[in-house]
């Protein structure tokens, strides 16, 4: 994924990512090429935060899950994804700490640099922004992105109604 970017940067071309089967099938297929019948199709995610994200990360989680799930957009497969976006945007925060004191700073020999916290920045905004694609949270990259179906979300009454087994006899 980020080999492509890196590549595109240089001004190779390179050909663009498969559509998802999903997608074609809503267009209709327009390419009238055969189907992948044995695509993946991952069960959507619990939503609830891994146990292994620090507190921060877990804020930005409860932030985003929600609004992926809501969206049909966050499956098993997915949440790798969803907590490597969560460690950047911590990464974000603590670099960009580091950066307010200053953009440059002078070295031990008295020369100024620029603060090595603005490349961390730049590079970690680069790599979200890349994730934030595949996730179809861009404006442009929204346009590409077909969330699963959702499904109707039942009441807790509901929900305890079937878990209740009434006796007939």
């Amino acid at each position: 994924m980020f080999a492509r970017a890196r590549i595109a940067d240089r001004g190779l071309n390179v050909a663009p990512r498969p559509k998802p089967t999903v997608l074609k099938q809503l267009a209709g297929n327009p390419g009238r090429r055969p189907l992948n019948a044995r695509e993946p199709q991952p069960r959507a995610a619990t939503g609830y935060a891994p146990r292994r994200l620090s507190e921060a990360e877990r804020k930005y989680w409860r932030d985003l899950a929600p609004q992926l799930l809501r969206a049909g957009l966050l499956t098993e497969l997915d949440t790798q994804a969803l907590e490597r976006m969560c460690e950047l945007r911590v990464r974000i925060d603590e670099a960009l700490k580091t950066a307010k004191k200053g953009l440059l700073i002078k070295t031990a020999s008295g020369n100024w640099i620029q603060n090595p916290a603005i490349g961390i920045v730049n590079r970690a905004y680069d790599l979200l922004v890349a994730l934030e694609r595949e996730f179809g949270m861009t404006p442009s990259s929204r346009t590409k992105v077909a969330g699963a179906p959702i499904a109707e979300e039942k009441s807790i009454i509901d929900m305890l109604a079937e878990a209740v087994v009434v006796d007939g006899d």
